[in-house]
């Protein structure tokens, strides 16, 4: 039976006899005298009762180190974590200790489900969960901690214990990427971080020419050279790929306007084509209206406004003077 430990296998000693269980069904088992190679059957309630007076150990490493888990200790394993990891490695090992303090579990799931509830009830404020775990996960918990030999770290997600890959560059390759840079990625004819790659790896082979194979210089990765690109200047290099002006208009600070003080101090004009498209008499297409719009900065109040179609004199687009200088007599006007 899955849901109790006289599983075919286990060991046990039996008032100072070790028996190991050959076979078993619900009621019975079938066990074998280790020492004097004799078979006898017992009651799986009769090993209960003997174990729980004392008369039945099992033979594994928790037998012997049981009395050493009367108080949880974070081990120094977990002394790098974080306090959340540390918290849920704890959660859980006062499951195991509740529930199996020995690794063995020898009730039925309906009682042992009604222990995980119980267990849940009695946890620290700080070690509290929203619910209990089911027996699937406690059962997994179990499993990962008696085979670690009771670590408090296998209790551990695993995907908190992954490590982070390196991200230093090996510094044999790290004066092989800074020439491929100078000579291939910082000309003006705007090399792409492939060709700066193959170039990188092409010293490299040719340093390789002359070194054994066991001292051989490793290639390069787009991943080591992308990372020693982000080190360098912006300004240099966009003044090494496009030239000094382009450098200086891409860095340079471009300072806010300071906000007029008082009304038609400064005016915005705005001209844009408008979602309608005009139709002539015979119903065909005739062109799409723009709207010339003046607008005060202080209140954002409109000045003026003017709507234009395009036609063949102005090039089929409006001119934005004419529409300003319409606006602005528009205003006088009505001044």
């Amino acid at each position: 039976m899955s849901n109790s430990s006289f599983d075919v296998g286990s060991e046990f000693c039996l008032r100072g006899k070790n028996y190991r269980v050959t076979s078993a069904t619900k009621q019975r088992l079938v066990l074998e005298d280790i020492k004097a190679e004799e078979v006898e059957v017992k009651k799986r309630s009769e090993l209960v009762a003997a174990y729980k007076e004392g008369h039945l150990v099992f033979s594994d490493l928790l037998a012997t180190a049981s009395s050493n888990l009367e108080e949880f200790q974070h081990e120094k394993s977990l002394s790098d974590f974080p306090a959340r990891l540390k918290n849920e490695a704890a959660g859980k090992l006062h499951y195991l200790r509740s529930i199996c303090p020995r690794g063995h579990v020898l009730f039925s799931r309906r009682e042992l489900r009604q222990k995980l509830q119980e267990c849940h009830a009695q946890l620290p404020k700080e070690l509290l969960t929203p619910r209990a775990p089911s027996i699937a996960t406690f059962y997994e918990w179990r499993s990962r901690w008696m085979r670690s030999g009771y670590q408090t770290r296998s209790l551990v997600n695993r995907y908190d214990l992954r490590g982070r890959k390196c991200d230093e560059t090996n510094p044999r390759v790290l004066p092989f990427l800074e020439q491929a840079i100078e000579e291939t990625f910082l000309k003006p004819n705007h090399p792409t971080v492939a060709e700066t790659l193959d170039h990188a790896n092409g010293l490299i082979a040719k340093c390789n020419l002359n070194v054994p194979p066991i001292d051989a210089i490793p290639r390069a990765t787009r991943n080591q050279i992308v990372r020693e690109l982000r080190k360098l200047d912006r300004k240099r290099v966009l003044e090494k790929r496009y030239g000094k002006a382009h450098a200086e208009a891409a860095t340079s600070l471009r300072g806010r306007k300071e906000e007029p003080e008082r009304v038609l101090e400064r005016v915005e004009v705005d001209h844009t084509p408008l979602d309608v498209i005009a139709l002539t008499s015979k119903g065909g297409i005739a062109a799409r209206p723009y709207l010339t719009v003046l607008i005060d900065v202080r209140n954002s109040h409109d000045l003026g406004y003017l709507d234009q179609l395009p036609t063949a004199k102005l090039g089929f687009r409006p001119s934005r003077t004419a529409g300003r200088r319409s606006c602005r007599r528009t205003i006088s006007c009505e001044n």
